[in-house]
């Protein structure tokens, strides 16, 4: 490995959840057209599943589940916008 104690992940954008949840909506007649935010906490983002016979480091795995939860319980902010990240006090790279 050239890099072993990095993980490579990728993120999960999961479209199924929001079609199902705009689908759910109309058929119940309380579609509303517009913008919809779905979360970690509608499971409709998230990273994608770790290979576990590759990393095989509880203790971050761990991290990962408790920060999850973090997010979840708004324990947790998560900037929507450039000015909110900037809000928080970190240097924006450029």
């Amino acid at each position: 490995y050239l890099a072993p104690e990095h993980m490579i992940t990728s993120v999960l954008k999961r479209v199924d959840k929001a079609i199902y949840s705009i689908s759910r909506g109309f058929l119940e007649g309380v579609f509303k057209a517009g913008t919809a935010e779905l979360s970690l906490a509608d499971d409709a983002v998230g990273l994608a599943p770790v290979n576990r016979k590759i990393v095989q480091d509880e203790q971050l795995l761990g991290t990962l589940d408790n920060l999850r939860e973090q997010i979840i319980a708004g324990q947790i902010k998560i900037p929507r916008t450039k000015e909110d990240f900037l809000a928080m006090g970190y240097p924006l790279n450029k």
